[in-house]
């Protein structure tokens, strides 16, 4: 017979998982966040994307860094030009998150006054808990496609 002293119990190893996870930062909560303080930019904003992030954004007109992005989406909120509905979110794996809404935007390239209204998906990959990547998808299998295709660089 062993002693679990010595061996170690299983047990404690799925204790010690659960802990880990439950002390964790998750994705899931930076993007929250992120959705939450996106009309108000700014530090908080920022504090959701990780250093390295590379952010496709409708309101930025491209993929940024986390800088720019948050530049980018404070100029379109306050030029009136960009205006989500309600978020919804749905946890793909602890490291992917997928949100969407209804967007009313004026796209980069159009004339003043002329706006587009577009059901879309954020397809959002995570690191340490914070946002690294995100593209922006017409469909829900669209990102899936993506992420199966590019993993969690999304391609950019």
């Amino acid at each position: 017979m062993t002693d679990p002293a010595v061996e170690g119990d299983p047990s404690d190893v799925d204790t010690d998982r659960d802990r880990a996870l439950e002390v964790a930062p998750r994705l899931l909560d930076a993007v929250r966040e992120a959705q939450r303080t996106q009309r108000q930019g700014g530090p908080a904003l920022r504090a959701c994307f990780d250093d390295e992030a590379r952010i496709e954004s409708v309101a930025a007109g491209g993929a940024y860094d986390p800088d720019e992005s948050v530049r980018r989406i404070e100029a379109a909120f306050s030029g009136g030009v960009y205006s989500p509905g309600e978020w919804e979110f749905e946890e793909i794996r602890p490291d992917v998150v997928l949100s969407s809404t209804n967007i009313r935007h004026r796209p980069p390239s159009a004339p003043a006054g002329q706006t587009v209204d577009a059901a879309l998906f954020w397809l959002m990959t995570g690191r340490r808990g914070l946002i690294w990547r995100v593209r922006v998808f017409n469909s829900r299998v669209d990102a899936l496609d993506a992420l199966e295709r590019h993993g969690t660089s999304l391609g950019l």
